[in-house]
């Protein structure tokens, strides 16, 4: 009887930590919060399926400021959870960029951008 209980409960908790996982890509279950996963600095690794060389870097900052550097210059701005923390609005004097994350991991960021690409950043 202890053996079945136990199995139960095992299996219990296992249906419940599968199911906690708010992105797409995981991870399912962290210890850290959302925002320290996102806070840091990261290098782009891939765009729409695309390898970059690493030379786009972004700095997001707990403030709520982000930073882009590119080989065309440094673009400054902010951002913003929305969406019960699914999704990050990008600010700066371009306009907005609502990113819809799919994976955020403690070293990796991936999130579609407003025209569906994929981007996949590498923390530092």
């Amino acid at each position: 009887m202890k053996n079945k209980l136990f199995l139960f409960a095992s299996l219990l908790v296992m249906t419940i930590v599968s199911s906690c996982g708010k992105y797409d890509d995981g991870p399912a279950l962290s210890l850290r919060t959302k925002t320290a996963r996102l806070v840091g600095d990261w290098t782009l690794d891939s765009y729409a399926g695309q390898t970059s060389a690493g030379s786009i870097k972004m700095s997001i900052t707990k403030g709520g400021a982000v930073t882009t550097s590119t080989s065309f210059g440094t673009y400054t701005g902010t951002w913003k959870w929305a969406s019960s923390k699914e999704e990050v609005i990008f600010s700066n004097t371009t306009g907005d960029v609502t990113a819809k994350i799919t994976r955020l991991a403690n070293k990796e960021l991936w999130y579609t951008d407003d025209n569906g690409d994929l981007y996949k950043w590498k923390q530092d």
